[in-house]
Formats: structure tokens, sequence, C-alpha cells
């Protein structure tokens, strides 16, 4: 994952909690307030506490759109990663195929330049035991090799 995300993730359950505290404070509060007002039998504390409610719940809408914008943030960071895993996945494939072709090449070039060799010590007239043990053919191959030469010559 991107050091971002897990940034912004943080962020967003911080904010969380803090919103959390915020209504839970907000309530334990208007409790108070209002058990106050009851023992006094006054209500000059209501003006004062309503201005307080607005004051939180201004702070809570400030803080849901600080979170909203976020989570957009984090939306965009998911579809940009998916796109680069997207693309990754295909460099990887072609790799692979690419890598399949050179095996495949190399591998036959290298079989090819072994029974050429084979061949060619075969015509200067070495035993096709010494060729087999030299060049690492096994029996059978330096066998359909010395019955090559037998049938071109």
């Amino acid at each position: 994952m991107d050091n971002s995300i897990i940034a912004l993730f943080v962020a967003d359950v911080i904010l969380m909690a803090g919103i959390i505290y915020v209504i839970m404070r907000s309530r334990g509060k208007s409790a108070e307030t209002a058990a106050d007002a009851q023992a006094n039998g006054s209500s000059a504390e209501a003006p004062r506490f309503t201005q307080v409610l607005k004051d939180e719940m201004n702070s809570l809408r400030n803080m849901a759109v600080e979170l909203e914008k976020r989570e957009a943030a984090i939306g965009l960071y998911e579809n940009d990663i998916e796109q680069k895993r997207k693309r990754l996945d295909a460099i990887i494939k072609k790799a692979e195929e690419a890598a399949k072709d050179v095996e495949a090449a190399g591998a036959s070039r290298l079989s090819d330049d072994v029974y050429l060799k084979a061949m060619k010590m075969m015509n200067k007239g070495l035993d096709p035991e010494d060729v087999k043990k030299s060049l690492g053919l096994l029996n059978g191959e330096a066998e359909l090799v010395s019955a090559l030469r037998n049938y071109r010559a």
C-alpha cells in the first residue's frame, strides 16, 4: 500500500474519533446544563446552551465535509493503484512470454550447436564414445549422430 493512503486512513480514523468525542462531550454538557437550569429554576442559560449546541453542530458539519474530501482522495488513490497494478500485470505477462521465447530459442540453438559439433568431431575421425564424453551426450544421441553421419557418407 502506498504510504499516503495509510496516512489518509489514519487521519480519517483520528477525525472519526474526534467526532465521537465531540458528540459524547456535547451530550454530557447538555445533560449537565439542563440539570443546572432545572435546579436553579433559571432559563437564562438556555440561549448560551443553544449557541454552544449550534457551534458544536457547525464543528461536526465541518468535520464531516473534511471526512468526505478525504474519502474522495482515498478513492482516487485506489483507482490509481488499480491502474498501476493492471499495467504491472501486463508488463509481467509480456516479460514471461519473452522469457519463454528466449528460453525456447536458446534451447533449440544449444542442442543444434551440440549436434553440429558432434557431427564435425565424428567427421574428423573421433570415436562416437569420445564425442559423447566430451560433449556430454547420451548414448542414444551419440548413436543417432553417428548413424546420420554414416547415412550421409
